[in-house]
């Protein structure tokens, strides 16, 4: 055997060798980019979990929250302060898990759920009162995240008269 024939199986084999290495790396990209979503799901289910915990962790909580969807009118200054708030960290969580979505970090699937969980947390009385103060602060400043929101809402005949 020749020298020539030496460096042509060196070739071969170190070409074998470069194609197993690109396996092995887009295999564990593949791993890395499912555990990524998982994480983020988790982090972001946990989050979620957080806020609700807290409408359960007391009965005055819970009432708070009844009312301001039932009634929002019924609710003191404060309360009606504590409602929005709690809304708005819903909303924080729906941006948040909207832009992940966006970033290909989370599933449509798991966006369809949240977008109906939307649908029925806007609309409460108390949920289209929020709506009509925040969404021209989302329209102006995250005008993507202000079209998905409307998307998803425009679809239940009573959100018609509180988007456009």
């Amino acid at each position: 055997m020749n020298w020539e024939a030496i460096g042509a199986i060196g070739d071969f084999v170190g070409g074998i060798a470069v194609i197993l290495t690109l396996a092995f790396l887009a295999f564990q990209i593949f791993q890395n980019t499912k555990a990524t979503k998982a994480g983020t799901v988790a982090s972001y289910m946990q989050a979620y979990g957080a806020v609700a915990s807290r409408i359960a962790s007391t009965t005055e909580m819970a009432r708070l929250i009844r009312l301001g969807h039932a009634d929002p009118k019924s609710l003191s200054l404060d309360e009606a302060h504590q409602f929005f708030a709690h809304l708005s960290e819903f909303m924080v969580l729906w941006e948040s898990l909207w832009r992940m979505k966006e970033a290909g970090q989370v599933e449509k699937d798991h966006w369809q759920t949240v977008r109906e969980d939307i649908v029925a947390t806007l609309s409460s009385a108390g949920g289209q009162q929020y709506l009509e103060s925040v969404l021209p602060i989302y329209t102006k400043n995250m005008p993507a995240f202000s079209k998905e929101l409307q998307a998803c809402l425009e679809e239940q005949p009573v959100f018609r008269n509180h988007i456009t």
